[in-house]
Formats: C-alpha cells, sequence, structure tokens
C-alpha cells in the first residue's frame, strides 16, 4: 500500500526560511494520504530529488498531544542522486496514525510542492528530531511533502493460551491481532467456528472440537492431540499462516 505523493516537477524548497527543517503531512483533499492506516512497516520510500544532489531523511513522526505535538519515531537517511526518482529500501516498525515526512537539510531539497489550499501540511524550522525526541509542529495550507512509502501491514497473529471446556471437550483459542482483515482456521480431524470471519484489530476467538476418527478417539480415551492451520490475512496485506497445537481434554 503507497502512501504520500510525490512531485512531478523539479523546484528547490521554497516553503522553509530556516534548515534544516521537519516536515509532514496533515490531510491531503485528494490523492494518498500520509497517514498510515495499521500496524506494520515502512518497507521502502521514495523522493523526486532536485537538481542537486544531497541527502534527505525519511521520517515517521507520532502524535503525542493536541494541536500538533509530534515525537519522531523512525527514521532513514540516504544519499539522493539529483534530478532523479530514488527509491530506497527500508524496514520502520510503525502503528495506526503515524504520519511519514521528512527532512529537509537545505534549500537545494525539493521538500515540498505547491497543492490545493485545503492541504495541510505540519512543519518545523531548525529542527532535526532524532528519535523519540519531540516538538510542537507549525501547521500550514497549500503544500504537499514530497515523500512516499510502502506500508506492509502485519499478517502475525498473538496465539494466547486456550480456554477449554472439559465438560464439552473444546477449546477456544484466543488471539490478538494487529489489523482488520480476514481470519480461517482448518485442520484434519477438527471443526472450527467461525470458519472464516472478517475480524477488527484487537481480540479474536476460535472455537476448536474433534471431528471423525478424532472425535471417536476422543470419547474413549478422553484426550486427543490436534493442529490448527490458522491463516490471517489483513486488509490490503499478503496471509500469515500458522500451525497451532491444541489438545482436548474430557
Amino acid at each position: 500500500m503507497t502512501l504520500g505523493q510525490l512531485s512531478s516537477a523539479h523546484g528547490a524548497c521554497g516553503s522553509q526560511s530556516a534548515f534544516p527543517a521537519d516536515l509532514t503531512q496533515l490531510s491531503v483533499t485528494s490523492g494518498n494520504s500520509y497517514r498510515v492506516p495499521g500496524n506494520g512497516a515502512i518497507t521502502s520510500w521514495s523522493h523526486n530529488a532536485y537538481l542537486t544532489s544531497t541527502s534527505v531523511t525519511m521520517k515517521v513522526f507520532r502524535k503525542v498531544a493536541e494541536p500538533n505535538f509530534y515525537r519522531a519515531v523512525g527514521h532513514d537517511t540516504r544519499p539522493v542522486t539529483g534530478g532523479l526518482l530514488n527509491t530506497f529500501a527500508t524496514s520502520i516498525p510503525v502503528q495506526t496514525g503515524d504520519l511519514i515526512g521528512l527532512n529537509a537539510p537545505d534549500l537545494q531539497t525539493e521538500c515540498t510542492f505547491g497543492a490545493s489550499p485545503g492541504d495541510m501540511i505540519l512543519s518545523r524550522g531548525s529542527s532535526d528530531l532524532h528519535d523519540d525526541e519531540q516538538a510542537s509542529f507549525t501547521s500550514g495550507g497549500g503544500y504537499r511533502v514530497n515523500i512516499s512509502a510502502v506500508f506492509v501491514p502485519s499478517n502475525t497473529a498473538v496465539v494466547e493460551t486456550p480456554t477449554r471446556n472439559k465438560k464439552k471437550g473444546t477449546a477456544t483459542l484466543n488471539l490478538t491481532l494487529p489489523n482488520p482483515g480476514q481470519l480461517t482456521a482448518s485442520g484434519k480431524g477438527l471443526k472450527v467456528s467461525p470458519a472464516n470471519t472478517p475480524v477488527e484489530a484487537g481480540a479474536a476467538q476460535l472455537l476448536i472440537e474433534a471431528t471423525g476418527k478424532k472425535k471417536h478417539r476422543f470419547r474413549h480415551k478422553g484426550r486427543v492431540k490436534l493442529s490448527a492451520e490458522i491463516t490471517y490475512v489483513p486488509t490490503n496485506g499478503e496471509p500469515g499462516v500458522q500451525s497451532v497445537p491444541v489438545v482436548l481434554f474430557k
């Protein structure tokens, strides 16, 4: 999933008078948002560089207080080649609501480009926040930050200790999901309820019971070991598959 937008023409950074400068995008009236929609990672970023080669830092900012108080939570500094679209692989963990932005070291950085008056940018001149540093930003309209990034939502479900109902001979798998998506489960000799369901981020549950020969063995021995294959597909993401052992007791 692509976040942010890039300038289509090369021009120096004219929206700042004090460098270095931290910039991020609060909102846009059209096109890709700069806001991270879930929990996961930034896996690459791009910048359409001005004619002069320099270094640019891609940054991630997280809101800590109203109205515009943000903390830097991740960054990646790279030398960019002037006059070209530069793209770099990276790995920066992000959370829902984070904003992507950049640090412009000097006037030769193409940090922003003109857009709609309704587009709201956040800037802080004479600033280069390190990770975990926080500060207040100034808002302004009519510009967009010249940065884009690829966001990959996390597809790892955290499986907690199952809850067993020994009277009914079932087990409930308790899961914590990082993002909304689709959750399914299957396995030999078992039945899962619900079998295929949309889920929100947070807690989710799957009820496991034995079927067929496994159920027959369970009735006679009072214990059976199963293996549930859980598939979790976050919205706009790739499927994550986990094999979870489940023991039923009677």
